[in-house]
């Protein structure tokens, strides 16, 4: 092989060398984007679920707040503690003062009224309760599903910049990888003396599928991975 050769030859495998480790740093960033993407998709689905949970609940709370809102409208017209301080004072004034015998039916008369409104108001009163209760939760329901709302929506947005990214990715490494193949077929052809023959090849491969293999049980043990390692594990699929 002439001298010029030699550099023609050392300046493709030069070349191949950082073909091969560009392609290992995208994979590598595709890896580590990838999990972005995927963790911020499971953070989507768990608020979807939070959402939807606030929004079953705030169905519940206006079926209960429209079964009593006939009951509300029904509603004594004075409450309960009103009612109460003019039924004694009445009371007391019947017991304590003399008055005519018109004054005073139109005084017992007024207490029995006052009596069915006391038992009608003490009835209401705990419904009153669970009513002022009710439009509570349907405030909180309604904030907690809106809130829980926007953040679906940013989280898919951000995990969608994220896949965005990944496609250009993609492309990138497949663009590098077919340059790769280019080179390499380039030297097979130009310099077929100097590149492993088909059989070694083959011989290399299995090699390499073993060394795959141990990449991978040592990434599941805990091992931290190379370039090289991603570049081989993606190679083989694994």
């Amino acid at each position: 092989m002439s001298k010029n050769s030699d550099v023609l030859f050392d300046e493709l495998i030069e070349k191949r060398g950082e073909l091969r480790t560009k392609l290992a740093r995208l994979r590598k960033k595709i890896t580590e984007l990838k999990k972005a993407r995927d963790d911020k998709n499971r953070v989507v689905v768990d608020l979807k679920k939070k959402r939807n949970e606030a929004s079953s609940r705030l169905i519940e709370v206006k079926r209960k707040l429209s079964r009593l809102n006939s009951l509300v409208q029904s509603a004594p017209e004075k409450p309960y503690a009103v009612l109460k301080r003019e039924y004694d004072r009445l009371d007391w004034d019947c017991q304590t003062e003399v008055m005519g015998r018109k004054a005073e039916e139109r005084i017992v008369k007024r207490l029995d009224e006052l009596e069915a409104q006391l038992k009608k108001a003490k009835a209401f009163s705990k419904h009153r309760k669970e009513y002022t209760e009710l439009i509570r939760q349907l405030k909180e329901l309604r904030q907690e599903s809106k809130t829980q709302h926007e953040l679906v929506l940013q989280n898919a947005a951000e995990s969608e910049a994220f896949h965005r990214e990944l496609v250009k990715l993609y492309d990138s490494a497949d663009s590098v990888k077919a340059d790769l193949e280019r080179l390499e077929q380039r030297l097979r052809e130009e310099f077929p003396s100097q590149v492993p023959r088909p059989r070694q090849e083959r011989r290399d491969n299995r090699e390499m599928k073993e060394k795959a293999k141990s990449i991978m049980e040592g990434f599941k043990k805990g091992k931290k991975l190379t370039m090289d390692d991603l570049a081989i594990l993606q190679e083989h699929g694994l």
